[in-house]
């Protein structure tokens, strides 16, 4: 084997693991959330009684966070690149959504804010958190960030069954980006 062979061949190694690290397969944390949206959204067009929406968030949120690290220190151990730094940038990115949320539940409880209003803030801060998510993690989320902020007015203005609209809206989006997410994995594998 000649010289340059082994360089076209060390360079492929290099671009190979390069393209793995672009982009960690985190399919079945999407599937997730987009599981928990698609049952989480029409819970206010379909429930009079709104405490039902506040317990299944105040359950979901932080047992989709904790299944979330778990599904993405899998995923990252599964390829070979368990990156301590990089895992807890998402668990920071999204430890903050999380606290945004909790105290935009604050203004609903100093009364300054409406219990139904909670619902539309919550979903302009997922909106915001899916595009930065998309800017500075994960690319494929951009197109979510948008399609969610899209659905911001859909849920503000639509009255009857806007909620359940834009759940369904916003779980196909993350669908498709888990199902996309799969195939680039497979293709890598």
């Amino acid at each position: 084997m000649t010289n340059i062979d082994k360089l076209r061949e060390d360079v492929a190694y290099v671009r190979a693991a390069t393209d793995r690290s672009e982009s960690v397969p985190f399919s079945s944390i999407y599937a997730l959330w987009a599981v928990i949206i698609l049952f989480g959204f029409p819970i206010s067009d379909f429930f009079d009684d709104k405490s039902w929406n506040r317990w299944y968030w105040l359950v979901a949120t932080p047992v989709g966070f904790i299944l979330s690290m778990w599904l993405g220190s899998r995923a990252s151990a599964r390829i070979g690149q368990a990156d301590m730094e990089r895992g807890m940038r998402w668990v920071k990115h999204w430890l903050a959504y999380v606290v945004a949320g909790v105290l935009g539940g604050l203004l609903v409880t100093s009364g300054k804010l409406s219990g139904s209003g909670i619902g539309a803030f919550s979903v302009l801060l997922i909106a915001l958190s899916y595009f930065y998510a998309g800017l500075h993690l994960d690319r494929r989320l951009i197109p979510v960030g948008i399609i969610i902020g899209i659905c911001f007015p859909i849920i503000l203005y639509l009255p009857g069954y806007g909620s359940t609209a834009s759940g369904v809206v916003i779980a196909g989006a993350l669908f498709v980006v888990a199902l996309r997410g799969r195939d680039k994995s497979d293709a890598t594998d």
